[in-house]
Order: structure tokens, then sequence, then C-alpha cells
């Protein structure tokens, strides 16, 4: 199914109001050791998404997530596939 693009440029808005607000949750999130990741869409056109963002990683804090979803996010937007836990097929290891 091929959607339609919508078009919109939302950069400056993101550089004007977001950008430092941004940056002071990041210091916060590093002098209390709080694993993020966000992402926003700024530009969207017919040929292209752009997307600007940023994480702080459990690892360094040598933090053990439960359920990291943090990576789980990076790689999603690094190009990586998420698939639902139904969609993947056993793996059986000789030993």
């Amino acid at each position: 199914m091929n959607r339609p693009c919508t078009p919109y440029d939302h950069t400056e808005i993101f550089r004007e109001e977001l950008e430092l607000k941004l940056a002071e949750i990041r210091k916060l999130c590093e002098e209390h050791s709080i694993p993020f990741f966000w992402e926003f869409a700024i530009r969207n056109t017919l040929s292209e998404t752009v997307y600007v963002r940023d994480a702080l990683t459990p690892r360094p804090m040598r933090y053990t997530l439960k359920t990291n979803t943090v990576l789980q996010h990076i790689l999603v937007a690094n190009g990586y596939r998420a698939l639902a836990p139904e969609d993947i097929d056993e793996i059986e290891i000789a030993q």
C-alpha cells in the first residue's frame, strides 16, 4: 500500500524551539544516569525524510536493563528491521 507523502519542513522550529531544551534534558539524563532515545522527523519531502536523533545508552553507565528498548530503537533507526516475537522462528543450536 503506497500512502501519499506529506511534505513539511520544521527544521527551523526544531533549531529555534527544541534543540536547547533537548540539550538540557540530555544534560540532566547524563547527570542522573538515565538512558534515553529520542528521534524527530524534522523535514519530509517527496524524496526523503530527515531525522534528528540522540541517545544515551545504558552501557557506559554499566547498566543492564531488563528490557533494553533504547538499544532496539537505535537498531531500528540505523536500518535494522524489527520483528514481532511471533514472527521469529525457533532456532535449534546443536551441541
